[in-house]
């Protein structure tokens, strides 16, 4: 009897557990629910869509949520999870949630599948995407809108279209993303950076965020532009009862109005306009007459092209047609953008050298630039005229002098008085040339002595050249190259030039004229383009080693021709 008490004891043990298992089961299997909701089933392209998961049950862990299957019709951001739990009289229960951002990516009604999570299924959503209509209706007193404006509503291909958007929140706003308009052959970029700020509209303070996109667009006829597209959130105060407020997230999708413009091919009478604008500007900064050019002398010449709104790849270059006689060594263009009385100009600023090898005026031609002014509908020159350059000859002390020295028997005047009756002794005329002759005689006698001296002193001395002579500018350019300064090397070998070889028209030409062989010759001329580089630009690196070897080499020949030449003349 004890034995069956105490099976029967044990088998209502196990079946109160099982039957408290099979209930606690039955109460969590009923209690977890999952559902799927959207911000929004009805939506324009572009909009975005705010998708919540959520998952309440009894305390399982065990979920995970995969997005992957809306990326076909969807752009689909990272989900975002919160979880929530309670234990409330000795029950415990747990909310998890997902949300995700998604942007349909075509027209029509497009599906959110059901998704699976742990054992159970979300019901499918069907979401209807619209086209965008050119206008938006829009409350005075809203508390977020958008404003759309542009520069023009006429204008022609190539030209840039600049939009103002402007965002009006009387709210605080959350993660806030202003989208670029979509339109198709045209590239959009933004224009400069974003400007805040406060105004009152009907009463109602606003912060304002204003944004510029500038627009190229590569079809002509009438486009339609659509508004940015504003998304994020704002914060929502909620009243949960009498006394008590709470902030709560609400996600926007705001667009204002969309824009038409019409885009103009060029006419006929265009043809030949480098550009198309409201303005172009043309001029040269160079100064010329500030203080004398001499033969040899870098002059520096700045020219400016400034075209009111144009992008940096589209401002032209300028062709200086500058005459063979002079040369040309230009500088890397610099290209920016400014802001002038509310226009935004690209400038090109030019920079170059140039050089002239001899005294002479030279004519700098005139240069023109056509373009189709946008405004008047009509073609129009930007030029700068003809400029005349007068280039003195070459810096040389004793030249100077003797310039001066000449310059003084020019100035100097003789005085001449009234005619007079001159009576002539012939007596006394007699004496004075016998006087004269006798002075003539011993002047001769002087510069004959002169010479035979002369001739035994040079046996004696080394011959000393002249000043102006080829040796010593010789002297005076390997003293220069020595001290590797590129102007006073550059300035000596131009005077040597013009003294040992005064058939050449420019440096270049200098090794053409030496005796040195095929292969020095070469050397040679690519060493005085080097120096000549250096000359002109301080930032070039030069090394004068070279080139002094080089006209060593060629006066070391010319000296040993000169003394083959005296022995055959022997």
């Amino acid at each position: 009897m004890p034995y069956i008490k105490s099976s029967r004891l044990i088998l209502n043990i196990i079946l109160v557990c099982l039957t408290s298992l099979i209930f606690s089961t039955q109460v969590f299997a009923g209690s977890t629910q999952v559902s799927a909701t959207v911000s929004n089933n009805s939506v324009v392209i572009g909009n975005i869509i705010n998708l919540t998961i959520t998952v309440t049950d009894g305390g399982s862990d065990d979920y995970r949520f995969d997005s992957s299957s809306l990326r076909n019709d969807f752009n689909v951001s990272s989900p975002s999870q919160s979880q929530e739990r309670e234990y409330i009289n000795g029950v415990y229960s747990q909310q998890i949630k997902w949300i995700v951002s998604i942007q349909p990516k075509k027209l029509g009604k497009l599906k959110i599948p059901a998704f699976k999570i742990g054992s159970l299924y979300t019901r499918p959503i069907i979401i209807n995407v619209t086209k965008a209509s050119q206008t938006v209706t829009k409350n005075k007193n809203a508390s977020i809108f958008i404003t759309n404006t542009v520069n023009k509503k006429y204008l022609y291909l190539g030209q840039p279209l600049i939009l103002t958007t402007v965002v009006y929140l009387d709210s605080p706003a959350n993660s806030l993303d202003l989208n670029s308009p979509v339109l198709d052959n045209a590239d959009i970029e933004i224009l400069g950076k974003d400007v805040t700020g406060k105004t009152i509209r009907n009463g109602i303070q606003y912060e304002t965020i204003t944004r510029k996109y500038q627009i190229h667009t590569k079809k002509t006829g009438n486009i339609l532009i659509n508004s940015p597209l504003l998304t994020g959130s704002i914060t929502k105060i909620i009243n949960t009862n009498g006394w008590r407020r709470r902030g709560g997230s609400q996600p926007i999708n705001v667009r204002g109005d969309a824009l038409n413009v019409m885009i103009k091919v060029l006419p006929k009478a265009a043809k030949g306009a480098a550009l198309v604008s409201d303005n172009v500007q043309l001029f040269d900064d160079s100064d010329f007459a500030k203080k004398p050019i001499y033969a040899g002398d870098p002059i520096t010449r700045n020219v400016t092209l400034r075209v009111a709104s144009i992008t940096k790849e589209s401002i032209p270059t300028i062709n200086f047609n500058y005459p063979k006689t002079l040369r040309f060594y230009p500088d890397k263009d610099k290209i920016k953008k400014i802001n002038e009385n509310g226009t935004t100009y690209t400038e090109r600023e030019m920079q170059h050298a140039i050089i002239a090898d001899k005294a002479g005026k030279y004519i700098l031609p005139e240069i023109k630039l056509a373009w189709w002014d946008s405004k008047t509908d009509k073609l129009a020159l930007a030029t700068i005229p003809a400029r005349t350059l007068t280039v003195l000859p070459a810096k040389n002390t004793a030249g100077a002098t003797n310039n001066s020295a000449a310059q003084n028997i020019n100035n100097s005047k003789t005085t001449v008085g009234p005619k007079q009756t001159i009576l002539v002794n012939n007596k006394s005329l007699i004496y004075w040339q016998i006087i004269t002759f006798i002075l003539l005689i011993l002047l001769l006698s002087l510069m004959a002595y002169h010479i035979y001296y002369r001739k035994n002193l040079q046996q004696q001395q080394p011959h000393k050249k002249p000043k102006d002579s080829p040796s010593n500018a010789l002297l005076e350019v390997k003293s220069a190259l020595q001290t590797n300064n590129p102007s006073t090397a550059y300035l000596a070998l131009l005077r040597y030039s013009q003294l040992t070889y005064p058939s050449a028209k420019n440096l270049s030409q200098i090794s053409g004229l030496t005796d040195l062989s095929t292969e020095d010759k070469a050397s040679l001329a690519k060493e005085i383009t080097k120096l000549s580089l250096a000359y002109t630009s301080q930032s070039t690196q030069w090394e004068s080693r070279a080139l002094l070897a080089l006209l060593t080499s060629a006066s070391n020949k010319e000296n040993s021709n000169e003394n083959d030449n005296i022995m055959n003349l022997n």
